[in-house]
């Protein structure tokens, strides 16, 4: 027992968190199997079981829940003691979804590095908020309601747009009595029944089928679905329906020309974007403060433009 691998008291920690393999893998950049493996491993080398394995998921045993507080703890501490002693003083490890990560920190970045060339920052991408001590994790930006966590510090900075979009193509095929002078102006569809009647795309917030839904509108007769928010915009992009997204993932498509808005639902109520960063007991760094006015100046900036 004293030969206990600490790769598997990782990934235990990491499944533990989620209590999901396939989360845990996708953090892990490894595979299911891989993770399965090595919580089968750990359950032999301890002679106990971790997990009950239920038809949705996962639940720690009385005995790895008491394991598991242990263990995250060794590792918050292991993690503070590294971050403490490296002479990275000036990285800043920023967490968001992958699809803002693509969508709206990439085009940016070139801005970001001229005003900060000394800041080396680095992009962990997830669609959960993080685990902040056992990550390393310094700033996070997320969407929706956060979380009531007394260690973290949240800020709302914009409110939950969402847009109706599709390609110029599209547009143009399908709603021709919409466009004047062979363009279409914003927010042109006044008759939301339309929408039904081609192929709409959506991603796994399944905004469509809840917005037609309050509108008592009839569900769509054929609607792709994407587990990325990415691959649904990208197919709007290229002709194949119209997506409902989140208006600060597609700016850069509209002012580029490569979307049209056919139609707008503006302040979802109670929804909105934020940042999350933990509670400091002592001066925040010099380098996460000026990550922080950059995010909070920069995600204001483009919803406005």
């Amino acid at each position: 027992m004293s030969n206990i691998n600490l790769k598997s008291l990782r990934v235990f920690s990491v499944v533990a968190r989620h209590l999901n393999f396939r989360l845990a893998a996708e953090e892990l950049h490894v595979t299911r199997g891989a993770v399965a493996q090595q919580i089968r491993q750990l359950e032999d080398d301890l002679g106990i079981k971790l997990f009950n394995r239920l038809p949705r998921g996962l639940s720690l045993t009385t005995k790895a829940e008491e394991y598991y507080a242990v263990i995250r703890q060794a590792f918050e501490m292991i993690d503070k003691a590294t971050r403490s002693i490296s002479t990275t003083a000036n990285r800043v490890v920023v967490t968001m979804t992958p699809t803002m990560a693509a969508k709206w920190l990439l085009p940016r970045l070139n801005d970001f590095e001229e005003q900060y060339p000394n800041i080396d920052l680095q992009i962990v991408t997830s669609d959960n908020l993080t685990d902040f001590d056992s990550e390393g994790v310094d700033v996070a930006i997320r969407y929706g309601n956060p979380d009531s966590e007394k260690s973290l510090v949240t800020e709302h900075l914009i409110n939950l747009s969402l847009l109706a979009v599709c390609s110029p193509a599209y547009a143009k095929k399908h709603y021709a009595e919409y466009a004047v002078d062979d363009t279409f102006s914003n927010y042109c569809v006044k008759n939301l029944e339309t929408f039904f009647i081609h192929r709409l795309v959506q991603d796994n917030h399944r905004y469509w089928d809840s917005w037609l839904q309050s509108m008592k509108v009839p569900k769509a007769e054929r609607v792709l679905v994407f587990n990325q928010t990415s691959l649904a915009i990208d197919a709007a992009m290229n002709g194949q329906g119209i997506t409902m997204v989140e208006k600060i993932l597609v700016m850069d498509h509209l002012k580029r020309g490569e979307r049209v808005t056919m139609w707008e639902h503006s302040n979802v109520e109670n929804q909105g974007y934020y940042l999350a960063y933990e509670q400091q007991e002592k001066p925040m760094h010099a380098s996460v403060v000026a990550v922080l006015e950059w995010l909070r100046s920069s995600l204001i900036k483009s919803i406005e433009a």
